[in-house]
C-alpha cells in the first residue's frame, strides 16, 4: 500500500534577505527631530529620506551611527503615523536592488513609527507604499 506524502509549500515573499542590509536603533535621531514628529508627524517625500552625506546626516541625527561610512553608504529613514502593528518589510531582487514595503496593519492604535537602514552607495532601491 503506497501511501501519499502531502508536501506543503509556502511562498513568502517578505522577509527574504540575500544582503548585507543593516537595521540603525533609532537612538541616533535628535531629540529636536524627534520633537518635530510627536508634535506634527513629519511629512517625508515619497516616505522616506535618503541620508547621503553627513552634513545631512547631523540635521537628523546625534551623533552619527559610529559604523555608517558616508564616503561608502548612505542612510534610509522611513518615518510614518499609522496602525501599531505596521511595519516595513524588504527583500533583495535577483538584479540587488531592494524592495521595501510598508504593511498596514489593522489596529486603531495610532503610533508614530521610524526604521533606519544603512545601505551601499551602490544599493538600489524601491519604496512600496502599502500592502494590506
Amino acid at each position: 500500500m503506497n501511501k501519499l506524502i502531502g508536501v506543503i509549500m509556502c511562498f513568502v515573499p517578505f522577509p527574504i534577505f540575500a544582503g548585507e542590509l543593516t537595521e540603525v536603533p533609532s537612538l541616533y535621531l535628535t531629540n529636536e527631530f524627534r520633537q518635530k514628529m510627536n508634535d506634527y508627524p513629519v511629512d517625508v517625500e515619497n516616505g522616506y529620506i535618503l541620508i547621503e552625506k553627513i552634513s545631512q546626516a547631523q540635521k537628523y541625527m546625534r551623533p552619527i551611527p559610529p559604523d555608517v561610512d558616508f564616503d561608502k553608504e548612505n542612510l534610509l529613514l522611513f518615518v510614518w503615523g499609522g496602525s501599531g502593528q505596521d511595519k516595513i518589510d524588504y527583500d533583495q531582487d535577483e538584479e540587488g536592488v531592494y524592495h521595501f514595503v510598508l504593511k498596514k496593519g489593522l489596529t486603531r492604535d495610532y503610533r508614530l513609527h521610524l526604521k533606519l537602514y544603512v545601505l551601499k552607495k551602490t544599493d538600489n532601491f524601491v519604496f512600496h507604499r502599502v500592502l494590506h
